[in-house]
């Protein structure tokens, strides 16, 4: 390559578009998969109740739906989160005992 053409590939790479935010989104999913993205749904729509954050009643399916994961899937990442002690559900509700890991 001569200097022109690194010049060229330099003013590119600098004057590239910012992403939009989708592409932020879609980016942020990819790399925390399925598990990763129903703990950030969690922890995002959790408020405290009694210092302890709680959930909005959710549905399997209707988290599937937020985070483009199958029911059946949203049901193994719960199951597995319950199991470690990161979270506790009730009639739909879920209590976060302590932060989950963002992806495993």
């Amino acid at each position: 390559m001569d200097e022109l053409d690194q010049l060229v590939e330099r003013a590119q790479h600098e004057f590239a578009r910012a992403p939009t935010p989708a592409e932020l989104e879609n980016a942020k999913a990819r790399f925390l998969g399925r598990s990763g993205r129903v703990t950030e749904l969690l922890l995002s729509s959790a408020s405290e109740t009694g210092g302890v954050p709680v959930t909005e009643r959710l549905t399997h399916a209707e988290i599937g739906q937020r985070v483009g994961a199958t029911r059946e899937m949203v049901g193994r990442v719960l199951r597995d989160l319950a199991r470690g002690g990161y979270i506790k559900a009730e009639r739909g509700r879920f209590t976060v005992l302590r932060k989950p890991p963002r992806h495993w």
